[in-house]
């Protein structure tokens, strides 16, 4: 009977210390939950507080700013320098246009050198009829047989054409000589011989058929001893 008392004693005093300890724990931890809270919302009141001083202070500063703006007088605003990019597209299309231009006249300048009076007019020695060009042209001869060279990049659609020569005098230009070629229209050009007695500047001119204006071109016949030098005779020995 004693052992009953003192095992009932002895479990009463072991779960009476279990749920004080438990107690003890609990109680803590509400009290460092309830700290943590009344230290947050204190913080906070805190930043509250000093966030709302920071904004009413930035308030009245900017509320400054702008009666000291409306009290001065505006100026203009300052030129802005254009950005890099904005200052290359300008000269890049300057100098496409500039490459554009020089092309374009180079171009009419090539199409005015192929738009030469046609046909044209050569005065020669001889003519390669193979390629059709004049051989030793030059428009200074000594007297004698001299050949002319009417050469056209199409037809001259013509039957036939009169070679008429001029001698420059005092009073102008004389008739000297004239001749007629019979020419036939599918032909691009013809040649004929003209002789030069005298020494002196000559206009040839070459008219067709239908009275047009072919071509028309100065020569200058000069004396022999002009062309052709004496040779020195080789040392006597």
């Amino acid at each position: 009977m004693l052992l009953i008392i003192i095992s009932g004693l002895v479990f009463l005093v072991g779960v009476s210390t279990f749920v004080a300890v438990l107690g003890t724990s609990f109680l803590k931890r509400c009290a460092e939950r309830s700290d943590s809270v009344l230290d947050l919302r204190s913080s906070e009141s805190e930043y509250a507080g000093r966030y709302r001083e920071e904004y009413t202070e930035r308030i009245g500063e900017e509320r400054e700013a702008v009666d000291r703006e409306a009290m001065t007088p505006q100026l203009p605003p300052p030129s802005v320098r254009p950005p890099t990019g904005s200052v290359w597209r300008p000269v890049s299309v300057t100098a496409g246009v500039v490459i554009v231009v020089a092309l374009i006249l180079l171009y009419g300048m090539g199409v005015f050198r192929q738009k030469d009076p046609e046909p044209r007019l050569y005065f020669c020695e001889n003519v390669n009829f193979e390629k059709y060009r004049p051989i030793r042209r030059s428009r200074m001869f000594t007297r004698g047989n001299v050949t002319l060279l009417v050469k056209s990049k199409s037809a001259l659609d013509l039957g036939e054409a009169s070679i008429e020569v001029y001698r420059l005098s005092e009073a102008g230009f004389d008739p000297y000589t004239s001749k007629n070629v019979h020419l036939k229209p599918q032909w691009y050009g013809f040649s004929s011989k003209v002789v030069f007695d005298r020494v002196g500047s000559y206009m040839v001119s070459v008219i067709g058929d239908d009275g047009r204006l072919l071509c028309q071109e100065n020569i200058r016949i000069v004396p022999d001893s002009f062309a052709y030098k004496p040779v020195p005779a080789p040392p006597s020995s």
